[in-house]
């Protein structure tokens, strides 16, 4: 899990948490990222460290190739897990770009 640090001195460390709250806000979660599934590709593995077992992804996508396949139904998650995620697809005559956005449904230490 990825946490701002724990600062000694209390104004800083409120400072710190006040400004990672209003990035919240604005939408800057820095929980996402992109990834492209190469055209003869059926299967592809997603690295990212926020990724567990109780992990939701949501996937949108981000080119033609993509929209066309997401919209059709056949590009899934298919696995999860501690630092990874695994997305299934078909495949077709061109790369398929996706964006994502990781979201707990639950605390894990």
């Amino acid at each position: 899990m990825i946490k701002p640090p724990l600062l000694a001195e209390a104004t800083a460390h409120r400072r710190q948490l006040a400004h990672s709250v209003g990035e919240l806000i604005d939408g800057h979660g820095n929980n996402g990222g992109s990834f492209v599934i190469a055209s003869t590709d059926t299967s592809t593995v997603v690295a990212d460290p926020r990724v567990g077992l109780d992990t939701v992804i949501v996937l949108m996508p981000t080119n033609a190739a993509g929209a066309t396949e997401y919209g059709a139904g056949t590009l899934y998650v298919s696995a999860r897990g501690a630092g990874s995620f695994t997305v299934t697809s078909t495949a077709t005559a061109a790369a398929r770009n996706f964006d994502y956005a990781v979201l707990a449904t639950g605390y894990s230490a």
